[in-house]
């Protein structure tokens, strides 16, 4: 939905990209900590299909000037990628 309210702003949407951009950044960040936290399990270790768009999600942090949030979310996606490219490559 940030999508689509930054790129067509004639298409109604509840929220705005600025609301968008913060659930999306709080979702992303729920799925590294709150696992560990309740259930002390770590999404380091386990894939995830919707975690494609980390990458263009830290972009959008940073162009939005959220750079404190897009390095957070950078620090978790690097350790899992490092996980998975370097720790335990199969």
């Amino acid at each position: 939905l940030y999508r689509i309210a930054t790129d067509h702003p004639g298409v109604a949407t509840r929220l705005d990209a600025k609301a968008y951009l913060e659930r999306a950044f709080g979702t992303a960040r729920a799925m590294f900590t709150i696992p560990k936290a309740l259930a002390n399990w770590s999404a380091y270790e386990t894939g995830f299909y919707n975690e494609c768009v980390l990458p263009e999600l830290i972009v959008a942090l940073d162009a939005a000037g959220r750079s404190k949030q897009a390095q957070e979310l950078r620090d978790f996606w690097e350790t899992k990628v490092r996980f998975f490219v370097t720790d335990r490559p199969d």
